[in-house]
């Protein structure tokens, strides 16, 4: 039991410090929008994604889930933190050490999706999220 708790605690502060390096960088990245604006584009999206990252660790968002269910699994934060290192700009160390570490973070969270050993952590339960598959609230019986 106390190894799943360590292992909890790990998802949490690589979710904290992916979060909050993405959002540093992107931030960063706004400075370009007079010299490239696609750059700056680019950050704007950037920063939007990344900001539910870290902010999904202390509070859940019960109506995130019906818009990004995406941020709920290690699959599609896997491949949002690849995508996330294809939008940076590589100009200088930060950025450049981000992209790696948001790909390879990115692959692994992929591999952890596959993996049946590992556990879900607290932020990827959804509080607003229905027990059953196609449940309708607006049912009249």
């Amino acid at each position: 039991m106390a190894e799943q708790e360590t292992i909890l605690q790990r998802i949490f502060l690589t979710n904290v410090v992916i979060g909050s390096v993405s959002v540093l960088v992107f931030l960063g990245q706004l400075s370009y929008i007079f010299t490239n604006f696609a750059a700056f584009i680019r950050s704007i999206f950037g920063v939007t994604l990344s900001i539910p990252l870290v902010y999904l660790e202390f509070k859940p968002l019960p109506w995130l889930s019906r818009f990004a269910s995406f941020y709920y699994s290690y699959l599609g934060r896997g491949l949002l933190l690849v995508l996330l290192s294809t939008m940076i700009v590589t100009e200088g160390f930060l950025a450049v050490f981000s992209v790696y570490f948001l790909f390879i973070a990115g692959v692994v969270f992929i591999v952890c999706e596959y993996n049946s050993g590992v556990i879900e952590p607290p932020s990827f339960r959804d509080e607003g999220a229905s027990l059953t598959v196609g449940d309708d609230d607006d049912d009249v019986i």
